[in-house]
């Protein structure tokens, strides 16, 4: 590396490093809207479907773990279905949300087959730290009030003797009439005190149907040690006219994180007592003191569940000791097999022994065999490394089913850089141009595409249907693809932007922002006012350098119309001595984004971010920048290029907002 070069990288470092420190609270925000699936009352035999879309409000990407739909009507009346970004697919194990761009859909579809009173709870585990087990309630709405309490279990984790910690719990009436409190009362240790609602005091409280409340639950110890106690809630919730809500305070106390139930769906019978089907248990330290994990076991009548590691120390000791969470919980695995005899459902439960107060934790089992085997996931290349702007073929025509036939193929974009908004896709509407998409994969032909946006790495993921619906199962329950774009080009500059008001930005309707590149020659003009000298979406290849050598002519390869870009733009030899500025310009909004009466040319505030890449490494990114005016120029920054290694390339970071009657 460059002398000079590693100085500013090291500068970057810097810079970053008291940036972390300035948002060490950036985290994900899960957002539900609406936060609760309420039905009508429905006659047996009819049908109403209600959705929830995830989103993330956040600055780092949101994941989503242990989806599961816990059915409380009487003969599984709820159907669950997901769809990420608005394509339909089957409910996967885990989703990632980029910040504001991402968004899940939960349909939840109610036919009820009595005249029963029905109820589900959609449960889900995020890294949002304030949101970290989520339960979306599924009512069905009766005459009456009905009282949803969130959370219904409190940990305030270690408070110092004298300090204070306050936690939120919400209140919220489902029901079709009004929801009256009628009193809050706090049991177990003095240290908990009720402090406010935001309705101002804690009886008679009245929700109207959909409203709620809040009540603020104070902890404050005057001397170390764990305390418990909880919250009773009175109303006139006919069904439960007593909701509990447990406190407590870890303080030194171990605590055992695991998930309500493992679901190893179908399984292929066999004489054999090998598992056909393995799951793994992921166990974490949730607590302020070391996590003891002393034994596994099952209990199962039918003898098709086990645990394939080790189970039970041999000496006494603890079988694993996971260390105190402080600010990420750690976890370890155990493998667990399922191995059917017959064509059934099974059941059973797994029982882990440690030195949480709360143990024993119990995990409920569900399996069933299958005379069918799982079809198999296979890629002819697993691999793959190109430069930004390529489009690569997903090949998973070696997939087979040793059972039946393989009729569906399924890709997933696990992880991207930020700023990629490409999608796996049957084919281009205009192969020069693939930014602008095409029709989304035929899940059942073998063969897709992706366009790599942007320089980094990505993975996709592939998981195969045969013709009886039984998805890949493990080992070979998915095959995982990686993807490495590194710029090849002397010079390559990088715009991606985001437009909070924009509700796809993967449409064809959105903001449109510009990347500039302008040489020298073109003083402080930019745009046609530049004449030739400066590279954008209206003179995309000028000639510079030796005249008539294309060979170090700049180009840019994508103008993107549509919202959150990306563009790029490189230049193969920039000329020695000479100084390149890089802008972005807020060129429209083209969108009334879903806004009745709008005017299509009102500017939505984008936040675009830049990056620039010298011969494949990333020498600078300038990130969110706010570009809140039609035709606003963002003078991002300039590059210094010279022959000699040691001096050169520099930046010189200029930031500066400029109007139109500015340049």
């Amino acid at each position: 590396m460059r002398p000079t070069a590693l100085l500013f990288s090291l500068l970057l470092i810097f810079l970053s490093a008291c940036d972390d420190g300035q948002n060490a609270q950036k985290s994900a925000a899960f957002y539900a809207d609406p936060e609760a699936f309420i039905f009508s009352q429905l006659q047996a035999g009819q049908s109403e479907t209600r959705q929830v879309r995830i989103r993330n409000l956040g600055r780092v990407d949101l994941k989503l773990s242990q989806i599961q739909l816990e059915d409380h009507s009487t003969q599984a009346e709820f159907k669950l279905q997901a769809a990420f970004n608005d394509v339909q697919g089957p409910l996967e194990a885990h989703y990632t949300l980029s910040p504001e761009k991402d968004s899940l859909l939960f349909s939840i579809s109610y036919t009820p087959l009595d005249s029963g009173d029905d109820s589900a709870v959609l449960h889900l585990k995020t890294n949002d730290p304030e949101a970290l087990d989520v339960q979306l309630p599924v009512t069905t709405r009766s005459q009456g009030a009905e009282l949803f309490v969130s959370p219904t279990s409190i940990d305030f984790g270690t408070v110092n003797a004298g300090e204070i910690a306050q936690k939120t719990v919400t209140l919220t009436n489902l029901g079709a009439s009004t929801l009256i409190i009628e009193s809050l009362t706090l049991n177990g240790s003095s240290d908990f005190s009720l402090v406010a609602s935001d309705a101002g005091f804690f009886e008679d409280v009245s929700l109207e149907t959909g409203q709620k409340t809040q009540v603020i639950i104070q902890y404050a110890p005057l001397t170390l040690g764990s305390d418990q106690g909880e919250l009773l809630i009175r109303s006139n919730d006919a069904f439960q006219p007593v909701r509990v809500v447990d406190l407590r305070s870890n303080g030194a106390a171990p605590c055992l994180r695991a998930p309500a139930q493992i679901d190893f769906g179908l399984g292929l019978i066999s004489s054999s007592s090998e598992p056909s089907n393995q799951k793994a248990l992921s166990i974490s330290s949730c607590g302020n003191a070391a996590l003891n994990i002393y034994k596994l076991s099952i209990t199962d009548p039918n003898g098709v569940f086990s645990v394939l590691s080790d189970s039970v120390s041999q000496d006494g000791s603890p079988l694993a000791t996971l260390p105190a969470a402080t600010e990420t919980e750690a976890s370890r695995d155990f493998m667990l097999g399922f191995a059917p005899a017959a064509e059934q459902s099974y059941g059973g439960w797994l029982t882990i022994d440690s030195n949480d107060p709360a143990s024993p934790h119990r995990i409920e089992l569900f399996g069933r065999g299958s005379q069918n085997a799982c079809p198999i996931p296979k890629v002819t290349q697993t691999q793959f490394d190109v430069t930004p702007l390529d489009i690569i073929t997903l090949d998973a025509s070696p997939s087979y089913d040793p059972g039946g036939q393989v009729v569906r193929y399924v890709w997933t974009v696990v992880s991207r850089p930020e700023g990629s908004v490409s999608q796996v896709v049957e084919s281009y509407d205009d192969l020069s141009r693939p930014a602008d998409g095409g029709p989304l994969d035929d899940e059942t032909t073998s063969r897709a595409l992706f366009f790599v946006d942007l320089a980094g790495d990505y993975q996709l993921e592939l998981k195969v249907y045969d013709n009886l619906g039984q998805v890949s199962c493990s080992p070979y329950d998915r095959v995982t693809i990686e993807v490495h774009a590194v710029p090849q080009k002397d010079l390559h500059v990088q715009l991606v932007w985001s437009t909070p008001d924009d509700p796809d930005e993967t449409d064809r309707i959105g903001t449109d922002v510009d990347l500039h590149l302008r040489h020298q020659n073109a003083g402080d003009l930019w745009s046609a006012h530049a004449d030739m000298w400066d590279c954008y979406f209206n003179n995309k290849t000028p000639d510079w350098g030796i005249l008539n050598d294309v060979t170090d002519n700049p180009t840019l390869d994508i103008d993107d119309k549509n919202g959150a870009g990306p563009e790029n733009i490189n230049l193969a030899n920039p000329e020695a001595d000479h100084y390149y500025d890089i802008g972005a310009l807020y060129f429209n909004a083209f969108s009334t984004f879903g806004i009745e009466n709008a005017d299509p040319r009102t500017a939505h505030t984008s936040y675009a971010t830049v990056r620039i890449f010298i011969k494949g490494s990333l020498l600078a990114e300038f990130v969110d920048q706010p570009l809140t005016e039609n035709r606003q120029l963002w003078w991002v920054a300039r590059l210094n290029w010279c022959e000699d290694p040691l001096r050169c390339p520099t930046i010189e970071e200029r930031g500066e907002m400029l109007s139109e009657a500015e340049y």
